[in-house]
């Protein structure tokens, strides 16, 4: 493989995402090709197609890379405390916490139209199955209402998701002008959340 750089093996493909989360960040999905991604990177268009078959396959890449960093952080999130409702708390502050420091991540996650995942969620790892944990552990310490989870755990994500969908591409542009405020809100929107959900 000839390219206008050396890469030892596996290096290509990395060097392609990383070139490509600067894209995105800059022009959006819109403004992202697998030619211009190559260009940045200092390769040839050849080369690039030998890690991926066209732009879908990029963008799914850089999506299933963001699912596994925010399932990560949401379970490291989870382990600060042993207390079940604190921890239901710092897993919504979490993901608000990711949608920002990773906007032009988050803006296509949840795009099917844009990519084929390669590796598509399960329960027992993702991001939504730690809320799932979450709330089981709540309701078995009785500190959280009983009955069916699924609609809990959509409640919970509606809420988070849409505080951080309103921070980056709402209609006010100073609501979480830094990341202390955009925790800050998305704090006061899990604890009014918690309260709602709580065994009376």
């Amino acid at each position: 493989m000839s390219t206008s750089k050396s890469y030892h093996h596996g290096d290509l493909r990395s060097a392609l995402l990383t070139t490509t989360r600067a894209v995105l960040a800059e022009a959006g999905p819109e403004g992202l090709s697998l030619r211009e991604v190559s260009r940045r990177a200092g390769v040839s268009h050849a080369a690039a197609y030998n890690h991926f078959r066209d732009k879908g396959a990029l963008i799914g890449a850089i999506v299933d890379a963001a699912f596994e960093r925010i399932a990560a952080e949401l379970r490291a999130a989870r382990a600060t405390t042993t207390d079940p409702t604190l921890a239901f708390q710092e897993v919504g502050v979490a993901y608000v916490r990711f949608a920002y420091q990773n906007a032009a991540e988050f803006r296509i996650m949840f795009r099917p139209e844009l990519c084929a995942r390669l590796n598509p969620p399960t329960p027992d790892d993702d991001s939504y199955g730690v809320l799932i944990a979450c709330i089981e552990a709540a309701q078995v310490a009785g500190v959280m209402v009983g009955g069916p989870i699924a609609p809990l755990a959509f409640a919970a994500w509606s809420m988070v998701h849409g505080v951080a969908s309103l921070i980056l591409d709402g209609p006010d542009a100073s609501l979480a002008p830094d990341l202390a405020t955009a925790e800050s809100l998305a704090r006061s929107c899990v604890l009014t959340l918690t309260d709602g959900f709580r065994v009376r």
